[in-house]
């Protein structure tokens, strides 16, 4: 059963309310304050989606960021390994060009080296050449030995010592070998 006000009120109270008016002298005021408090709730509905949106483009935007600056530094590392290669090159090719004998010594060394294995450091020294480097594994550093020994078989290389760089990422070997310059 359903409560219907007006049948089932106490008849004095549908009397009340018909009795309840607003004075005249109050309707704008009233008026003004129901019309500012439905300005005042849409624009906070409005304020607060605003904020919500401004909320999801400040997640996309730092999520973005984050990305650029993680491949902006593998760019800089990438950058830094490209440029002491290059500098590396630089003084090869200046050590090349100077024209003497040892410089060609050092370039035909430099030049036999198979892929996986890159030099750091050539010097001269009393007994020869001695060759630092680095390779991806033993192979590459068996045959720089060989090919070594196949254009100067009278003056065969000496592998004086070959480690696995424990401070690399991958899997390094640090090695180095003497190429005589007398036959022994």
């Amino acid at each position: 059963m359903r409560f219907d006000f007006l049948n089932d009120a106490p008849p004095h109270a549908l009397e009340r309310l018909r009795g309840a008016r607003v004075p005249a002298h109050l309707h704008v005021p009233l008026s003004a304050v129901l019309t500012a408090i439905l300005v005042v709730g849409a624009w906070a509905t409005l304020e607060r989606h605003w904020v919500g949106v401004a909320m999801r483009q400040d997640a996309i935007a730092t999520e973005r960021l984050n990305d650029a600056r993680a491949a902006w530094k593998a760019t800089a590392l990438a950058r830094t390994d490209v440029d002491r290669l290059l500098a590396l090159d630089r003084r090869l090719r200046e050590v090349r060009l100077s024209g003497s004998k040892l410089a060609a010594r050092f370039a035909a060394i430099a030049n036999r080296l198979p892929e996986g294995a890159w030099l750091t450091s050539l010097s001269r020294d009393a007994n020869g050449v001695q060759i630092d480097g680095r390779a991806r594994t033993i192979v590459p550093v068996a045959a720089a030995i060989a090919e070594l020994r196949a254009q100067r078989p009278s003056r065969p290389p000496l592998l004086l010592r070959v480690v696995r760089d424990p401070h690399a990422r991958a899997n390094i070997v640090d090695f180095a070998l003497q190429v005589p310059e007398r036959a022994p």
